[in-house]
């Protein structure tokens, strides 16, 4: 899986302190996810450290076909599938992103830096910075596969996805639409070609 295992149990454990971790089992995959990021994965990828983090918050895996929620203050409650936002993880690529070496300091929150991806129509489009660092590009080397991403998806305006061939990860991109500082910034480099990272 190309998520560090780090990140992944910051994810979780993130979740599960606030609106909650979410998991699922279907014939071939797990579906792990928050409200603003999803993790699709082959149920045999799925490696022992990342169970353990799941098992410590959840008690257990589920079995093929149930869906539960797992929250600190709510337990675990059994749900009837998975959330309908997911399928976008079966989606092909339909709109290629580069990752730019442009990084934004958001002023109403210090500690959330963002990265700045942009399209070939030059859209520019805002992600956590952290979510670029948990990627692990030499592990999908090392299994001689091709990660795939940034991209987006038709039907998810709202989500940038990365996956290889055992793994889809998404997350929600930033809002700047309320910030008149973002704003601003995000109008003059989306005149801009940015060059991309490396």
């Amino acid at each position: 899986m190309f998520i560090k295992t780090s990140g992944f149990k910051k994810l979780a454990n993130e979740a599960y302190k606030t609106t909650g971790l979410y998991i699922s089992a279907g014939e071939q995959d797990y579906i792990i996810h928050s409200c603003y990021w999803a993790l699709k994965v082959r149920i045999e990828e799925l490696s022992n450290k990342e169970k353990a983090v799941l098992v410590e918050l959840a008690g257990d895996m589920p079995e093929t076909g149930q869906h539960f929620s797992v929250q600190k203050d709510e337990g675990k409650q059994l749900l009837l599938d998975a959330a309908p936002w997911t399928k976008h993880l079966y989606h092909e690529p339909q709109d290629s992103l580069i990752i730019t070496p442009v990084i934004i300091q958001e002023q109403k929150c210090s500690d959330i830096k963002c990265r700045i991806l942009q399209n070939k129509e030059g859209q520019i489009i805002p992600i956590n910075e952290s979510f670029i660092d948990m990627i692990n590009e030499r592990e999908v080397k090392e299994r001689s596969d091709i990660l795939i991403g940034p991209y987006m998806v038709e039907g998810s305006s709202n989500m940038i996805f990365f996956k290889d061939r055992i793994c889809t990860f998404t997350i929600a991109k930033r809002d700047w639409g309320n910030n008149e500082n973002l704003s601003g910034i995000k109008e003059m480099l989306e005149g801009l070609v940015l060059p991309e990272e490396g």
